[in-house]
Parts: C-alpha cells; structure tokens; sequence
C-alpha cells in the first residue's frame, strides 16, 4: 500500500511537470496515422540507449508505425542477447545510400538518451538535415543541445536513466498495458546499466519502484543479470587481467588511477565493442581512489572515460579539458593526441580538481 502511494504520489508530480507540451505531442505521434519513423541513440550505445531505443521501437510497431532502430555504431557484445537486437540497423555497417534514405523517409526521428548531434557519429549529418521532427528524450545535463523547443525536447538530469524516463512516459500516457515482457527486459537492461544495478549515488526510490513494476511484467531479473554480469568471455577475462598487471597507473597521492589501453592490446585480445567496459570499476574500486580514467587508444584518438566518488564532477572535467561531457560521476571525452599525452594531462587536470575540492 505504502509503495502504490508513493507511485501515485511521483505520477501527480510527474503530470505536474513543465514540459507537457512534449507528452502532448508524443501521444499524438503515437497514436496517430501510422508513419515511418527512426528511433536512434548514441554512438557506442550502453543498456540505457540500446534498451531505451529497443523498448519504444516496439511501443511504436505495436501501433502500426514503420519503425527502424538505428545505432551508430555496434553495440557492446554483452548487450547482443536482448530482444529485438537482431532488427537493430548499425550505421557503420550498412550501405550508404540506404542509410540515407532510411533517415530521409522518416517523417518523425526519436533520440533517445542524447541531446548533442556530434554523438551520433557518422549520422549527425543525415539526422541534422532530415525534415523528420525530431524528438528528444534523455537524462544527461545539457551542454549544447540540438533542439530548444519545449514540444520536442524532455530532459530531465536528474532521473538515473533514459529508460525510466520513457517508462513514466508510457504510464503517463495510459500506455502501460503495452509494456510485455520483452520491453520490460529491455527497459530494465536501462535502469539497472545507469544505476550499476542500484548502487551509484543518482539511484533513488522511483528506480526500485520502477524495476518492481518492470518485473511484474514478466522479466527474467536472474537471466537479465546472468547476461550482463556473469557470461564473460575467456578473452576478455584474459585482457582484464593483463590490464591489472601491466596497464594500470596508480597515483595513490594523488587520489587518481586509471587504465592506458593502447590499440595493441586491442588487436592481441581481439576486443569487440564494449570488452573494455567496466574496466574502470576496477581503478574506482582502490582503496582512497577519487578519481578513476579509462584511455583506451583509438586509430587517430584516445577515447576516454571518467568516473568519481563524492561531488568531483567529472562532466565538468570532461567538457573543460576532453570535449565531452556526461554525468557528475560518470563522464566520457575524446583526444586527438597520443595515449602517454592523454595520461599527463589527466594527471594535471584531476590533481587541480582535487585540489581545488580540498580532497588533499
């Protein structure tokens, strides 16, 4: 009793909400005529996008739409077994010119977890110039965002992820009887990759509320979990432990340690997209460690990936030093330099961050 009025409680004060002119109008999308439609999400998505994407890709079919749910580039191979994978389009692998005409022929194109074009990688471009109407729904503090208008942009920073922003959408618009099993799978996959399984510091009760709900839909939470955490490669256990050993830095008086992953390794391990992720748990997890990094090197870049404890906003960093941007306590950033120089830099940059939030 006590939890349905705390939901009925979040409900009135979600309707209360400023940006109505947005529901409005994704209510009228949906249930109007059928049209062709793309759902997208950013470039090397994680759960909250792919299962975000997924999850309101299939809202739309069940409506009649023509839906196509695009990635810019792959998607973690961890993430490979969630339903409706096998219909995601992957940019980076399909033909130009169907591609093109794919986005050109959409006459409404839905972000989902992204409010910067630069994220959509090789199809910013196509997305920027389509005369679709674009819609946005996404989490992440906005730096530069791609639409102002209050009827086709709904961010709220302080939900813990996409996925349960589109939930409270569907139940808002009276649509939670089209939420089954394979959409709950996929919305959950969301909530439990941004909140790492309800234990970073932005979980709040409305996570647990929603995953409850989420789960009386039917979702297997024990496969869901076994997919994510415990069917790792042999490879890949073999490349985290020879990251341990010979690619971690450690600078204990500094309050800083992170992975250098240089493109050899890459290939040595034959890393697939996503091997690398929570590598960087492992640096965050020592012992008086503040501010961990994960540099893996790219063909021309390093790309770059941020995490904290406490208040050391690691977006600020990322958007002042590695032109990116993200969450207070989990950011990502690009370099166009080498990986050594990447390494000093974020040496300098988190040793003046520390500093200056008298950590020491």
């Amino acid at each position: 009793m006590i939890c349905g009025l705390l939901y009925k409680k979040r409900a009135q004060l979600f309707n209360l909400h400023p940006l109505m002119g947005f529901k409005k109008k994704l209510r009228n999308i949906i249930l109007g005529q059928p049209q062709k439609m793309v759902v997208t999400m950013h470039k090397r998505p994680d759960g909250d996008a792919l299962g975000s994407a997924l999850a309101f890709g299939k809202v739309l079919a069940q409506f009649g739409h023509d839906v196509k749910v695009v990635s810019p580039t792959a998607y973690p191979v961890f993430l490979g077994w969630m339903p409706g994978i096998e219909e995601v389009v992957v940019a980076e692998t399909t033909n130009k010119k169907e591609l093109t005409a794919m986005i050109e022929q959409a006459t409404t194109i839905f972000c989902l977890d992204f409010a910067e074009y630069h994220r959509l990688g090789i199809i910013a471009d196509e997305v920027r110039n389509a005369s679709a109407t674009k819609m946005v729904i996404d989490h992440h503090p906005l730096v530069e965002h791609m639409i102002s208008d209050g009827d086709q942009l709904f961010c709220l920073p302080e939900v813990p992820a996409t996925a349960m922003i589109l939930y409270d959408l569907l139940v808002d618009m009276g649509m939670e009887k089209a939420i089954d099993e394979d959409m709950a799978t996929c919305l959950y996959v969301g909530v439990v990759s941004d909140t790492g399984f309800f234990v970073h510091k932005n979980v709040n009760a409305n996570a647990h509320l929603i995953a409850a709900k989420l789960m009386s839909r039917g979702l297997n939470v024990h496969n869901v979990h076994y997919q994510l955490t415990s069917n790792t490669p042999l490879y890949r256990l073999y490349f985290i432990a020879h990251a341990i050993a010979h690619r971690l830095v450690v600078l204990p008086e500094q309050h800083l340690a992170y992975f250098a992953i240089p493109r050899s390794d890459i290939k040595k391990f034959k890393l697939k997209t996503g091997d690398t992720g929570g590598l960087i748990s492992y640096a965050l997890n020592i012992e008086n460690i503040y501010v961990a990094g994960l540099l893996t090197e790219q063909k021309n870049s390093v790309h770059i990936s941020l995490r904290s404890l406490g208040n050391l906003p690691m977006n600020k960093l990322s958007e002042a030093h590695f032109n990116g941007g993200g969450h207070m306590n989990a950011a990502g950033g690009i370099a166009f330099t080498t990986l050594e120089a990447v390494g000093k830099k974020l040496e300098q940059v988190a040793r003046d961050l520390l500093q200056q939030y008298a950590v020491f």
